[in-house]
């Protein structure tokens, strides 16, 4: 029988073909590189090569492009909360910083007001605000220990806020100009004007009335009144038990005339007037000793 094996010989002779024809690509690829020319083999497999290489890579960045932000969640998740942190640091210190240039612009401003008195004003914070149907007062974290009295007056650097009726050795109440209770003559800041003087008494409005004005007072809306640095005796009062008010010293801004009119039942005018100062907003005041 014939056998289909292939016989040892041819099998050998072959393999010994394919290592020559292997020396001879080799030499023929060495000897055209050392001459400077372009091997046709190399540049066929480098362009068999370079296509599919140049398509992995781009797979492979698409793919990272999509996938990073997994791996960054983690690192960028820390830095939000550690810039968040220091916004709310710089809102802080911001809000800080507002607050004391405020009160380094008020502070300055009011130097310019405590320097020409002489006994010197004594600062005071105001620590409550009191507003019942019988009294519209304000509590200051200064008292008798301090040299603060019944009837102290107290005012800001622009104008009067009204005076201490009650004391304790840390702190005060202060009866303010818009009660009825802190009544205090007033009279026209302007040049020329005659028979502006009368007595501003509070209502708890927002506009503190100035009544007792003569008929032929020549007020007038946009008038500057100023306290009189007199007592007066306020309307409704009798001659047994007369309503005396403290006598303030003179020349403190009371507040700016509104309107003007005929006070009904009496040969005299009302005016009302805007209190210079701002009593919803009252931080710090000054009470003469």
């Amino acid at each position: 029988m014939r056998s289909d094996r292939t016989p040892p010989a041819r099998r050998y002779w072959i393999a010994f073909l394919l290592v020559i024809a292997g020396i001879l690509v080799g030499a023929w690829h060495n000897r055209t590189t050392g001459v400077g020319r372009t091997d046709p083999v190399s540049g066929v497999a480098q362009m068999i090569v370079a296509q599919p290489a140049k398509m992995v890579h781009g797979i492979s960045g698409w793919i990272g492009g999509q996938t990073g932000w997994l791996f960054r969640t983690r690192a960028l998740a820390s830095e939000n909360v550690r810039l968040r942190n220091r916004v709310e640091e710089l809102e802080r210190q911001n809000t800080e910083l507002t607050d004391m240039a405020r009160r380094y612009e008020q502070l300055r401003s009011d130097l310019g007001f405590v320097h020409p008195l002489d006994p010197r004003p004594l600062a005071a914070d105001v620590v409550a605000r009191r507003v019942t149907s019988d009294f519209d007062t304000i509590v200051i974290s200064r008292g008798s220990q301090d040299g603060v009295h019944t009837n102290s007056v107290v005012r800001t650097r622009t104008g009067l806020v009204g005076k201490v009726s009650e004391v304790s050795a840390m702190t005060a109440t202060v009866i303010l100009l818009t009660d009825p209770n802190g009544a205090v003559g007033g009279r026209i800041q302007r040049a020329g004007a005659h028979d502006g003087v009368g007595v501003c008494k509070g209502d708890y409005g927002a506009l503190v009335p100035m009544i007792d004005l003569p008929t032929d007072s020549d007020i007038k809306p946009g008038d500057l009144v100023v306290t009189s640095g007199f007592g007066t005796v306020v309307a409704g009062g009798t001659k047994k038990n007369p309503h005396l008010f403290q006598t303030y010293p003179k020349g403190i801004p009371i507040g700016t005339v509104v309107s003007v009119k005929d006070e009904e039942g009496t040969v005299g005018k009302i005016a009302r007037l805007k209190p210079i100062v701002d009593f919803g907003r009252l931080e710090e005041v000054y009470v003469l000793p």
